[in-house]
């Protein structure tokens, strides 16, 4: 944990993050490292950055008593959330920051193997011991996929990986506009692989159980060790001869650094480059990356995730394909139907418009028109029979004799009452009408002035009178 010994270096190019423990002071040593967080939270800031940086990678350093502490937690955390980040947890067998105590509950304290044992039961990817003195490991009982490495050979093959990348990078060997799509439909791939190896089979079962329908070439060649990428080379350029292959694929399963050296060789990496037919590198787990990755026109996590690409398409290609015969099956099903449907319609209508059926329309109707005017006839006379009953009813309940005597009574005492209200029946009970020179009556005391001559109409005659 100590900031200055080379555990808290990074190749050129790579970027470090800091946590709690002496190694924080190398935030302002020489050593990339920017950033800290609380106990826990080591490295968990690249799962919010990744997304949104050009990096592709992150380091976290991480003291012993730290990931014992809560660190782990982190670990935890950026392997939930699938970031690419390599932890390197700092080993001093002792919580230095704080007096020296062991690390650990275990009276022996919290060991090496340990810890990897608990990194590789969280789900980590890829497992690395580094150390100056590898041979101690040689006993050890480790869990499996841990790698023993010593810290020169480790720091010497990651400046190499680095100076190679930046140099073929600025050759434009990485650059973008070289990179071709890939055919959606490969009918024969090569895949340049050991023959032996998990990949392949890997490979071969992913397009297997996702139905693909092509042809797998595999081109065989070493995928470790001496000679081995001047066989992939020499296998790049046999499916160039061939001409006879879609896709090409170049990878293996995943190992340390070295194993999987052979993919950032030099001529490996420039044959990969110049390669005729689009080329899919899928090397490693999904935390490796190689040069080859860089030159190929597609990287593929893992052999599988290349798998998965090749097939994609030709699965998605099959689903509409399945979704369309479901859909014609149902139009046709329903064109069927709707075309039963007419032919019953036309069929009805036939037995309607026929000769026998329209006679027998005919005559169906002539019956309900005959019992429709007989209703209505009945209907009439019993309507007419009673209007007649009702009017013999009024007429015998008064008759003539007695309507006319009723009048006569009526006529009687109108004519009385007629008679009571002349201006005759007045003078007779002893009333005058007084007139003045025109005849006309006079109603007002103010119409007679003294010496005016007016006329009164009696009973019995007139005479004129003056008034004093």
């Amino acid at each position: 944990g100590c900031p200055h010994n080379t555990s808290t270096r990074v190749p050129e190019g790579s970027r470090a993050m800091a946590g709690i423990g002496c190694h924080f002071m190398a935030l302002w040593m020489d050593r990339s490292t920017t950033g800290f967080t609380q106990m826990g939270g080591e490295g968990v800031p690249w799962v919010g950055q990744q997304p949104f940086s050009h990096d592709t990678h992150m380091f976290a350093n991480v003291g012993d008593g730290t990931y014992f502490h809560s660190g782990m937690l982190a670990v935890r955390q950026s392997i939930a959330a699938g970031v690419n980040i390599t932890y390197k947890i700092l080993y001093n067998d002792a919580v230095a920051m704080t007096g020296g105590q062991q690390v650990g509950e275990r009276p022996e304290g919290h060991s090496v193997a340990q810890i990897a044992q608990s990194m590789r039961a969280e789900g980590a990817v890829k497992i690395v011991i580094v150390t100056d003195e590898p041979e101690k490991y040689d006993d050890v009982a480790l869990v499996d996929g841990v790698d023993v490495q010593h810290r020169d050979e480790l720091d010497r093959l990651q400046r190499e990986f680095e100076e190679l990348k930046k140099r073929l990078a600025d050759e434009g060997l990485f650059a973008a506009a070289k990179k071709r799509p890939i055919p959606e439909m490969p009918a024969t791939v090569g895949f340049i692989t050991s023959p032996t190896g998990a990949a392949l089979q890997d490979f071969l079962r992913i397009l297997v159980r996702r139905g693909w329908r092509g042809r797998v070439v595999v081109l065989p060649a070493k995928v470790q060790g001496e000679g081995s990428a001047a066989e992939m080379v020499a296998m790049l350029g046999l499916a160039q001869e061939l001409g006879i292959f879609d896709l090409l694929v170049i990878g293996r399963g995943g190992g340390s650094l070295e194993d999987l050296w052979a993919f950032n060789e030099e001529p490996l990496v420039r044959a990969v480059a110049a390669c005729t037919v689009p080329v899919i590198s899928a090397v490693g787990h999904e935390i490796d990356f190689t040069l080859c990755d860089f030159a190929a026109d597609v990287r593929a996590e893992t052999p599988s995730a290349a798998a998965e690409l090749i097939s994609s398409h030709f699965v998605a290609c099959a689903e509409r394909a399945t979704q369309a015969g479901s859909a014609m099956g149902g139009q046709v099903d329903q064109a069927l139907r709707q075309a039963r449907e007419r032919l019953d319609h036309a069929r009805s209508r036939l037995r309607l418009l026929a000769p026998a059926a329209q006679l027998e329309q005919g005559w169906l109707r002539l019956d309900d028109l005959s019992n429709r005017l007989g209703a209505a006839l009945r209907h009439s006379v019993q309507r007419h029979r009673g209007e007649f009953a009702q009017v013999r009813g009024r007429f015998t309940a008064r008759p003539p004799e007695v309507r006319i005597q009723d009048e006569s009574h009526r006529l009687l005492s109108l004519w009385k009452r007629l008679l009571s209200a002349s201006p005759a029946s007045v003078l007779n009970r002893g009333f005058a009408i007084v007139r003045d020179e025109a005849g006309k009556p006079v109603t007002r005391r103010a119409q007679v002035k003294p010496g005016r001559v007016m006329s009164a109409e009696f009973a019995d005659g007139t005479a004129d009178v003056r008034a004093e």
